[in-house]
């Protein structure tokens, strides 16, 4: 992935991101909020393209751009100052990924620097959080509980989340009554199903957060 990005060029990256917005139009898709990594290795580049393509199809859909840490924060210098730079150039959401961080210590800390950039900006926050079938990945309680603390209820949104499956069912209600007191919303992905208990042994977990069935008889 990495090496694929060093290739990346503004008008590349536009020219995909257009087909992409027509491809989703085409299927009845009319509002897109998309992560666009800001990163020691691709910079601004994709960003740029991104928004230029959000440009050419401002009136065929709702285009909302995520300023993405793929590489972390901490542990990829300057990022903090490239997202800064992604939020004056017109990125609508602070984003994160915690998990990207060396230890579960700076996990916690990389929220930090987030939260001071959404609150000088007026952004929303929405961060890929303990991505891991791994019981001791915990950033998603130190999250809600920083939402909760500054201010930031209702603006906050946690992608995977699927280490809270992995919880003792004690300790996910006391997160899970965190994360709806933050106004979090909590974004799943059906591939999960494909990743997760890859060590476990019978009966797998599905690799899926704790969410329940939408159907009408649910």
């Amino acid at each position: 992935m990495r090496e694929v990005k060093r290739g990346y060029t503004v008008d590349d990256v536009a020219a995909r991101a257009t087909e992409v917005i027509h491809r989703l139009v085409g299927h009845g898709v009319t509002f897109v909020r998309s992560y666009v990594d800001v990163d020691s290795i691709v910079d601004l580049v994709a960003l740029e393209g991104v928004l230029a393509a959000r440009e050419r199809c401002r009136a065929l859909a709702h285009v909302e751009v995520i300023a993405f840490p793929q590489e972390g924060i901490l542990c990829d210098p300057d990022t903090d100052e490239r997202l800064r730079k992604a939020l004056e150039r017109g990125a609508d959401v602070v984003g994160g990924m915690p998990f990207a961080e060396l230890d579960d210590h700076d996990a916690r800390r990389h929220t930090d620097p987030v939260f001071e950039l959404a609150r000088r900006f007026d952004r929303d926050i929405q961060m890929h959080v303990d991505e891991t079938d791994d019981p001791g990945a915990r950033t998603l309680h130190h999250y809600a509980v920083t939402a909760l603390r500054t201010g930031w209820t209702g603006r906050v949104a946690a992608d995977h989340v699927t280490a809270l499956a992995a919880y003792d069912d004690t300790y996910a209600a006391r997160v899970i009554g965190l994360v709806a007191r933050a106004g979090m919303s909590v974004v799943t992905l059906p591939s999960k199903l494909m990743r997760g208990g890859i060590r476990d042994r019978e009966p797998r977990r599905r690799g899926l957060t704790r969410s329940r069935s939408c159907s009408p008889r649910a």
